[in-house]
């Protein structure tokens, strides 16, 4: 990514953002990335791909795809990928340069919900994100290094025939196990009801 030819990050104070955000009224500047693709503190106007998709926002986007929602926060810590993680199901354990355009679109087109009009930039911004990538390939590797410590924690993700394919169950795997628990119970009740009417009679 060379300097001139390239997006570069706004350079609005992040709370002017927010404030402009929770307003409506943000528009981002079809020549400059969003600024939350940054690491904090991390933007330099020698070299704007330091700190460059780097950022919490793009960071807790992905764990958000491909984790779960529910690490999106913390991250995955020592556990293993959950069976429902889109990581588990697709067997992804490394962040790549089309995951991290389309985490950053998501999150760009939730900041600009009565922006609708800007939708079409969105496809302008990821193909600037993956070109970049391939334009700078030590740098594309150093970020993709990153990211995937960051949303993988150093997990592989297991492969179908792992025995520990059902750790860590999710929330909805417990509410399956345990509806179908309580479904087992109920017949045994009720074929136990019906042999001791059957006795009775």
């Amino acid at each position: 990514m060379e300097r001139g030819n390239a997006y570069v990050v706004g350079l609005e104070p992040p709370w002017e953002i927010l404030n402009l955000i929770a307003a409506h009224k943000y528009k981002r500047h079809d020549q400059q990335y969003p600024s939350f693709m940054y690491a904090d503190d991390s933007f330099d106007e020698d070299d704007p791909r330091i700190g460059l998709c780097q950022g919490t926002v793009v960071v807790r986007t992905l764990r958000h795809q491909w984790t779960t929602p529910r690490s999106a926060i913390r991250g995955l810590g020592e556990k293993s990928i959950p069976p429902d993680a889109n990581a588990r199901i697709h067997d992804v354990d490394k962040v790549m340069p089309p995951m991290v355009g389309y985490a950053v679109s998501q999150a760009y087109v939730s900041m600009m919900p009565n922006d609708w009009d800007k939708v079409p930039k969105v496809k302008e911004l990821y193909d600037q994100i993956i070109q970049d990538f391939a334009d700078s390939p030590v740098w594309a590797q150093k970020t993709l290094d990153f990211l995937t410590s960051e949303v993988f924690d150093g997990l592989a993700a297991p492969r179908p025939d792992d025995d520990d394919v059902h750790d860590d169950p999710s929330p909805a795997m417990n509410h399956r196990a345990q509806i179908a628990d309580l479904a087992r119970r109920e017949r045994e009740e009720a074929a136990a009801a019906a042999a001791a009417a059957a006795e009775h009679n």
